[in-house]
């Protein structure tokens, strides 16, 4: 039979879940459906999840009204059981003996029980289901309300249930002795706080947009931007694009409307980076700027309220005022800073702790010139001069007032104050660049000087917090450290660049690069890095494997990794190098497994018998003096004719040559044989880890 097919909403109804938080919840509630679903054996078409700051709805799309019926075959005792187990299994299935079934298994005749479940209604079971859910989301961060035992990212306050066109009774469990029934009805925008029913799981989303929440968060973004591109159409401006911002704004409101209001004149000297960082970070204002890019004087803010002449008028005026009080203090921060000279914020540095037992941030600064100084020449720049005021002054805007009201500002000041004090435009991006890229994001300081900084300030952070014990343990990373590791791979892989970990790590101040445990340390969590960055880049694990290891990443550059990649690629892409791989993996099989190998590897040409074993030898001697040249890994002739010339002698060796010969000494010689040519190959690449 047919099972009917039905429409399910599930409206979680809360105080204000954080934008931040909102996106995570659609994912743990698609993830924990589908996965109680299944479990119940209930199919549907599909499940859409919307939200708001107040409603996280749960759509289930064509799902079965019943669950299907179910026959088990449930194992009891074996035949020859003792007769208490027979009856107690007999017991606890409400069954008799005659009943039973015997079953042939590989541990001999066993009693099975078939059971017939029938299948329960979707409505018997969406109670339990939702309080699965509820138990098993995973909040980076929640709360508990009242006497609820029950976890939310705020105070969850209604939950309504619609199967089609009707409400479904039930309750979730909050503690021992209460519950939160499901209602017959959810909430409307909150200026209204009316209560609002909705007929059926269709109607849902227009019934909802009819009372002023925009429960579709891909409806409301798009409506922000209409509304955006409609107002700057009408001031014939552009609007200074920010995704970021945008998303954020989109998860702050229910409905969203787009009001303009004017920046004071005076605080249009401000430079653009400042006006429109203090109007996004700390107001959630949009920017809008002329055909030149300028920042023109206006701003967009997103209004949670109907649209009203007069509430519009009030919430611009107040949003005016509210700027202007943040402007004000920029402009004078930003006039007072600029009267100031680098000695002066060189001076207040010695003032400023970098962490407790980590010195202060003028002696960062000068661990960061010492580092540049260093790493400056694998970068092709070798201006001490440059390099060294590049460290010095790197950290100086953090004693300026307006970073220090203003954090967000940190590198774009310093940028201002080195164009104030007659410093080159390379000089300028790279203080500006100095934070970037943050992880694995692809946006790149804009010149060499601003990715040595970057490099310098996050080997330097390693450094510092793992000397005093403090390393990522677990999911626990309070200082970003994994971010750091990231952000530094991220640049020396991008960079194509030919700077190794171990010159990297040599770099250092002595009292970090003469700690072995420490180098140690830094050197394994930057290969864990590597290693996550490189997957994320789309390569596989079995390559990297192969060609990174402790043993020999901190010699090789990070251009040798990448061209070493590149050729690995290629050869597996080739038959002759399929047939290589095949015929290295033998031969590590074979050494692998001999226990008779002696230490010494020293072969013995008076113990070849057949002219191939000769061959092979004379092969291992071009392979040996080829290595000493270069272990690495390339596709080039030379390598390419090493590996076709192994795989012709090495199949005629195992055609015409028994490597577990009789004679003990002949047997282990052929072992030594293959055991050096496998170590020769290892110098340039783990081939066993290939997957073919």
């Amino acid at each position: 039979m047919k099972i009917k097919k039905v429409n399910c909403l599930i409206d979680f109804f809360s105080e204000e879940i954080p934008a931040s938080m909102q996106l995570f919840l659609e994912k743990e509630l698609n993830l924990l459906f589908e996965k109680v679903l299944n479990k119940v054996l209930l199919s549907y078409e599909k499940i859409e999840i919307l939200s708001s700051p107040r409603h996280h709805c749960v759509l289930i799309h064509n799902i079965d009204s019943v669950q299907k019926d179910q026959s088990l075959d449930i194992k009891g005792p074996r035949i020859d059981a003792p007769k208490l187990a027979i009856e107690g299994f007999l017991k606890t299935n409400k069954t008799t003996l005659k009943k039973l079934t015997v079953n042939k298994t590989n541990k001999g005749e066993f009693y099975f029980h078939k059971k017939f479940i029938k299948g329960k209604t979707f409505s018997q079971l969406i109670n339990d289901i939702i309080q699965e859910v509820c138990a098993s989301i995973s909040w980076p961060k929640s709360q508990r309300w009242g006497y609820s035992d029950l976890k939310w990212g705020r105070p969850l306050r209604n939950i309504m249930v619609l199967i089609d066109k009707s409400c479904v009774n039930g309750k979730i469990k909050i503690n021992d002795h209460d519950f939160i029934k499901f209602k017959n009805y959810t909430f409307g925008h909150r200026s209204l706080n009316k209560t609002v029913k909705v007929n059926s799981v269709k109607d849902f989303i227009n019934t909802m947009k009819n009372s002023y929440v925009f429960v579709n968060r891909l409806q409301r973004k798009k409506a922000i931007e209409m509304q955006i591109s409609k107002i700057s159409k009408k001031l014939n401006l552009n609007y200074y694009r920010d995704d970021s911002l945008l998303n954020e704004v989109t998860g702050l409101v229910e409905f969203p409307n787009v009001l303009v209001g004017k920046i004071d004149k005076q605080y249009m000297k401000l430079p653009f980076e400042i006006l429109s960082i203090v109007m996004k970070v700390h107001q959630k204002y949009f920017s809008l700027v002329d055909n030149s890019k300028k920042m023109a004087p206006y701003f967009l803010v997103v209004s949670n309220l109907k649209p009203n002449n007069q509430t519009d008028k009030n919430v611009v005026k107040g949003n005016e005022r509210v700027l202007r009080a943040r402007l004000s203090d920029a402009l004078f921060f930003w006039e007072y800073d600029c009267k100031n000279d680098f000695s002066y914020y060189l001076n207040k540095l010695k003032t400023m702790i970098f962490y407790e037992g980590l010195g202060d941030l003028h002696d960062r600064s000068l661990r960061l010139s010492k580092i540049n100084e260093k790493i400056g020449p694998l970068f092709n720049i070798n201006d001490n001069k440059k390099l060294n005021q590049l460290g010095l002054y790197s950290k100086l805007d953090l004693s300026s007032n307006l970073v220090g009201e203003f954090p967000e500002l940190q590198g774009t000041m310093l940028k201002y104050l080195a164009k104030l004090n007659g410093f080159s435009k390379d000089m300028q991006f790279a203080f500006e660049d100095q934070y970037k890229p943050v992880g694995l994001n692809k946006n790149m300081p804009r010149n060499k000087l601003g990715s040595i900084l970057s490099v310098s300030n996050n080997i330097d952070t390693l450094s510092c917090f793992f000397s005093i014990g403090l390393i990522p343990t677990g999911s626990r990373d309070p200082f970003a450290l994994r971010r750091s590791g990231n952000s530094l791979i991220n640049i020396l892989w991008h960079e194509s660049n030919t700077l190794s970990l171990d010159q990297l790590i040599n770099s250092l101040d002595e009292k970090f690069s003469k700690d072995v445990k420490l180098v140690n340390e830094i050197k394994i969590f930057l290969i864990d890095r590597l290693y996550n960055f490189l997957i994320e880049e789309g390569f596989r694990s079995d390559k990297l494997s192969a060609i990174i290891s402790k043993d020999n990443i901190g010699q090789k550059t990070f251009l040798e990794i990448k061209s070493e990649l590149k050729a690995l690629g290629k050869i597996l892409n080739t038959k002759s190098g399929i047939k290589f791989i095949s015929n290295f993996k033998r031969i590590y099989n074979i050494t692998k497994k001999s226990e008779t190998l002696p230490n010494s590897l020293k072969i013995k040409k008076e113990l070849f018998v057949f002219k191939e074993e000769m061959q092979l030898y004379n092969f291992l001697t071009k392979l040996s003096k080829s290595n000493k040249i270069s272990s690495e890994l390339n596709y080039n002739k030379i390598q390419l004719d090493h590996f076709n010339e192994f795989n012709s002698l090495i199949e005629k060796f195992f055609d015409n040559v028994l490597v577990n010969d009789k004679n003990n000494q002949i047997k282990n010689n052929r072992i030594k044989l293959l055991e050096s040519i496998k170590l020769n190959f290892e110098m340039i690449c783990k081939f066993q880890l290939l997957k073919i």
